[in-house]
Formats: C-alpha cells, structure tokens, sequence
C-alpha cells in the first residue's frame, strides 16, 4: 500500500497557512458526540476521494479463483504449501538450481484462504509484510539445524523438499519427494524471507551466510502465481510429518 507524504505535507499547510497565533486564557470542555461517517462535502474528503477509491479498486480486483479452502495448520498445510510453492517458482526463475523454500509459519497472517474468487486485498491480508524473498547458500550442516527448529515448532511451510520428525529430530529428509544424503560441508540454495534470512523468528544461525536478495515482495511472488495458474487448487500433502 502506497503512503502519500506529499498529499499529508499539503494539508497540513493548508490548514495551517495564514493563521494568527493566539495565547489560551481559558479552558472550556463540553463533549459531543462523534458521528460514524465522512463529511463527503468537505473539502478534505473530496480530496482524499480519488485515491480511497483507487485504492478500494485495486484491492477489489479478482486475480484467481480458488476451487476449495486453503488452511494454514501445522505441522503442514494447504495455505502454506501455496504460499511457499510461490516462493519457489519466483526464485526458480533467477537460480534453477535453488532446491526449496521455506516461510515462517507466523508469516501467513490469516487462517484460511475461502473457496471462491481471489482478490488482491485477500492477498495483502494473508501477506501484509514487504517482506522480499532472499536467496541463501548454506552448508548442509546449517540445513539440518534449520530443519531441527523447524520440526521444534512443529511445522513450518515448506516446498521443494519434505521430512518426518520425532522429539524435535528431523529425519528422511526428501528433496523433490526423493531420499536425499545431506553432506554437512555440501552448500545448499534455499529461498526464504528477509526476515528470516536476518535472523527472525530465532534463525540467527543464518546470519552470516551468504544472502542473494531478489527483489521481489513475498506478497508479489504470491499474487505473480495465482494471476498465472487462475484457477488454485489446495495442495494437500504433508511435507512435514510427525512420527508418534
């Protein structure tokens, strides 16, 4: 959502343009009550009009349509395998060779995406952040911490690869749905967000390491795919498993 500095700048000039500066030598209080409503007549409000209407247009806009309900739960779920597949298509377009993405569970800011058409709005509502998609190179050692957090929050979204675990252990871990030998010195490319790539979410083990920024909003990558796919079918896979 775009902030209009320049517009605040302005009215408040306007407002306070030409006033004679005058000393309180009393107080007086009275309460009124406050009117739900916008004076549509006044000059703010006509204003302000275009761009509230511009922007009530755009949020409206029906980008896709979503043939079921998409869930956000753990420890995987249709809303976050969506959201994070989108991250890995968007990477995959600057680095093929990037293996998988991850986004932070507390990322998704609503509970369910309904069945039914997609605008943009819900999209901003799922993805609020200006969170940007951060490619990284990791050792194969930093890989398996990682998967350990994740599996110690019992789920976290994740597209490109999947892992059962027990007691906050990750195990078989699987890249493309195939069995896969992490070699702990071996550098891996995985696409996440900023925020985490910095250390959010208590990721500081991923700090130091080497970041590629693609300069693409999460939120972007999101609204990039339902536009092209049209119609988004939930994926129901469980790329994350507990083992009892």
């Amino acid at each position: 959502m775009k902030f209009y500095p320049h517009l605040l700048g302005f009215l408040f000039l306007w407002l306070t343009a030409c006033k004679t500066a005058y000393i309180p030598v009393s107080q007086h209080q009275e309460k009124y009550k406050i009117e739900s409503g916008i004076d549509s007549s006044s000059a703010i409000e006509r204003m302000l009009k275009p761009y509230r209407d511009s922007l009530s247009s755009r949020m409206n806009e029906v980008i896709g349509t979503a043939s079921d309900h998409f869930v956000k739960q753990k420890p995987s779920g249709s809303l976050g395998n969506l959201v994070s597949d989108a991250m890995l298509t968007a990477a995959r377009k600057t680095d093929p060779a990037c293996m998988g993405a991850v986004c932070n569970y507390g990322g998704i800011r609503i509970p369910q995406l309904s069945a039914g058409p997609v605008t943009v709005g819900r999209v901003f509502e799922m993805l609020p952040f200006d969170n940007e998609l951060v490619l990284l190179k990791l050792p194969g050692s930093t890989l398996r911490q990682w998967c350990k957090l994740m599996a110690k929050a019992e789920g976290w979204p994740i597209a490109g690869f999947s892992f059962n675990y027990r007691d906050s252990v990750a195990l078989s871990i699987r890249f493309d749905g195939q069995p896969f030998d992490i070699q702990d010195t071996a550098t891996y490319t995985i696409v996440t967000n900023d925020y985490i790539a910095n250390g959010g979410d208590q990721c500081s083990f991923l700090q130091p390491l080497s970041k590629i920024p693609l300069n693409i909003l999460v939120r972007d990558a999101m609204l990039n795919d339902i536009r092209k796919r049209k119609t988004i079918n939930p994926d129901l896979q469980e790329r994350i498993h507990k083992i009892p």
